[in-house]
């Protein structure tokens, strides 16, 4: 049964919505759109202006011809010609043909929507709305959608599926959230919030009840504002605190008997009823509830009588006047038979109408059933063969693609490695530039500055002593050949790294900083990817070059060791140490860390003040 205030949302929602969205519709016909308003203003002109339109039709364009159904349509709807109105509207519809997808139809399709609405039809109502719904979305106009999609929540709202509800209304309050729209988005918070609270979603409910009134306030949207307060009373009464809703309700009577509103003040007044008789208050409820029932009559709402009746007989009860509360509450009882009988007729005439169609399919399926049982298994052994086939040139091919999937796959792989191993080894190459552009600077330039000072010094000197430029002169030599080995490129195909990190160490050992080797591989080789190999020795460098420059070390160990499928690779020096864990060692080491970890290998460090550092390279091979 149909009761409550379900019919009342409806009716209250639907309607202003309609209006809403169909003003925001293109006018075709400025001249066809503007005699349809004046007969709005004056609907008694109705049969000189369709004269006066009937004369200029000869004239009228595809344009002209939409504009009229339209606004026809409409006109005969505010007036509640439905019959009419549905009648103008499919005309339009046949203006465009019955498959046409043009964005025209869309506002024929909300009128028809609205109008079995209004007639119960519930399932064409949802039918034609949906239609439009995808006709606007399809030519992108999401803001006639998402209001039309309001209309369907409150549809599902007065068949109680508050669930179907809140997903429409929600879907259409984030599109208009999601414009920042000015117009739509107040009253429309407030129904998604309505919605909301009817399925028990308090917190969500009390957010969209918020955020409607603070919209409506800041745009001066009256009905966002009556149908915020609506909400929060609603809200307050589902929490059991009337008190708190009757002061939210009395607001919204309050803007809707100032902006007159009667359909919204109905639904405030059946409300303030059904608080003030929770609240006790009988003198206050049978106030509200007895000008509820006059207006309802005045409406002929039947729907709306039945609550009516039944709350305002409990209120007259309250007061102790039991002939008025007899009166009432027997009303409501026979409107709730009469609408349960009919109901119940209708529910068990649909039950009838499915149960002879339904035997009369069975009938027919059992003779088709039997015609072609022969067939079928043929049929069937046929598909299965096809089936098989079919199934197995697919798998065939998919075993194809994904083999060459794969070899792509890896193809792709090794060839951004290499790029990766190529980079990084430029990178170290640039770094020894670097390095060496240092040592040439501090070291043999400084050498030659003091050679030549020498032999200026010695040429003012009667007795000339060369040992001492004869000494630099060899240390500058060892430099140059140390420096010009180091920047010599290693064939690591030919070559094994330890063997060229042995290399080093030899050349490059020397009293300030004495190298050595420990090779713990027992006697392997290691088997390493040429370019993998000289990064981990352009690595190795720019180590052992950190411990001369900040180390200030005596010495320093070099190790190497095989450990399973494990090559590894120690510097450590007894220098002073450093905060392993401060913000500059982690900056100045990540480069090496990043290089490292490109060759799926791992890079640690140990160190701290006073107790030299200990470097350790990782790196997995198969020897």
């Amino acid at each position: 049964m149909k009761s409550n205030f379900l019919q009342l949302y409806r009716f209250c929602f639907l309607i202003i919505l309609l209006g809403q969205w169909t003003n925001t519709q293109a006018q075709d016909s400025a001249d066809v759109a503007n005699h349809f308003q004046q007969l709005l203003s004056a609907p008694q002109a109705k049969d000189s202006v369709l004269a006066v339109l009937d004369e200029k039709s000869a004239d009228f364009t595809e344009k002209s011809w939409d504009s009229y159904y339209y606004h026809y349509s409409k006109f005969l709807f505010v007036t509640r010609d439905f019959e009419g109105s549905a009648e103008i509207a499919r005309e339009g519809l046949k203006l465009y043909g019955e498959n046409s997808m043009k964005a025209e139809l869309a506002k024929f399709y909300n009128i028809l929507g609205s109008i079995a609405a209004f007639s119960g039809d519930y399932k064409t109502c949802i039918e034609h709305y949906n239609q439009a719904i995808r006709l606007l979305e399809l030519h992108k106009n999401y803001m006639g959608s998402a209001l039309i999609k309001n209309n369907v929540a409150n549809i599902f709202f007065s068949l109680r599926d508050y669930e179907s509800a809140y997903k429409y209304a929600q879907s259409s309050y984030q599109y208009l959230k999601s414009v920042a729209d000015t117009v739509h988005l107040p009253s429309i918070t407030g129904i998604a919030a309505i919605s909301a609270i009817k399925i028990e979603e308090q917190e969500q409910g009390s957010i969209l009840a918020e955020e409607g009134l603070e919209l409506s306030k800041k745009y001066n949207n009256i009905i966002g504002l009556i149908v915020g307060y609506h909400a929060k009373g609603e809200l307050e009464q589902l929490k059991e605190n009337y008190a708190a809703g009757v002061e939210h309700f009395q607001m919204s009577l309050e803007l809707s008997n100032q902006y007159r509103q009667p359909h919204y003040a109905l639904l405030n007044k059946m409300a303030l009823l059904h608080a003030h008789l929770h609240l006790e208050n009988y003198d206050l409820a049978v106030e509200y509830g007895q000008q509820a029932w006059e207006e309802t009559k005045d409406q002929k709402n039947d729907n709306l009588l039945y609550s009516v009746n039944k709350n305002l007989g409990y209120a007259y009860a309250g007061q102790g006047k039991f002939e008025q509360a007899y009166g009432h509450l027997y009303d409501a009882h026979n409107q709730y038979i009469e609408v349960s009988g009919e109901e119940t007729k209708k529910i068990i005439n649909d039950i009838l109408i499915k149960y002879e169609t339904e035997e009369k399919e069975k009938e027919l399926a059992q003779k088709k059933l039997e015609v072609a049982e022969s067939e079928n298994q043929i049929q069937k052994q046929n598909a299965w063969i096809i089936l098989l086939s079919a199934s197995l040139i697919v798998i065939v091919l998919l075993y194809f693609l994904y083999r060459n999937r794969q070899k792509q796959k890896m193809l792709r792989f090794k060839e951004q490695q290499e790029k990766k191993l190529l980079q990084y080894a430029i990178q170290g190459e640039e770094r020894e530039r670097k390095r060496l552009s240092y040592e040439l600077h501090d070291g043999i330039a400084s050498a030659l500055t003091g050679i030549k000072l020498q032999l200026a010094q010695n040429a003012d000197e009667e007795s000339t002593d060369f040992s001492k430029v004869i000494e630099q002169i060899n240390n500058l030599h060892e430099d140059t050949r140390r420096i010009s080995h180091n920047l010599l490129p290693h064939n690591f195909e030919q070559e094994d790294l330890v063997e060229v990190i042995h290399h080093y160490c030899l050349e490059n050992s020397s009293e300030k900083l004495r190298l050595s080797l420990s090779d713990n591989r027992n006697g392997q080789k290691t088997k390493i990817h040429p370019q993998q190999a000289l990064i981990l020795y352009r690595v190795f460098q720019e180590l052992i070059n950190n411990v001369r420059k900040h180390a200030q070390a005596s010495s320093c160990m070099v190790q190497t060791a095989l450990v399973a499928d494990e090559f590894v690779l120690s510097v450590e020096d007894d220098g002073i140490g450093f905060d392993a864990k401060s913000a500059t060692f982690q900056q100045g080491l990540k480069s090496i860390e990043e290089r490292i970890q490109e060759l799926d290998g791992s890079f640690e460090v140990e160190s701290s003040p006073g107790k030299g550092t200990l470097a350790i390279i990782r790196l997995n091979f198969k020897a």
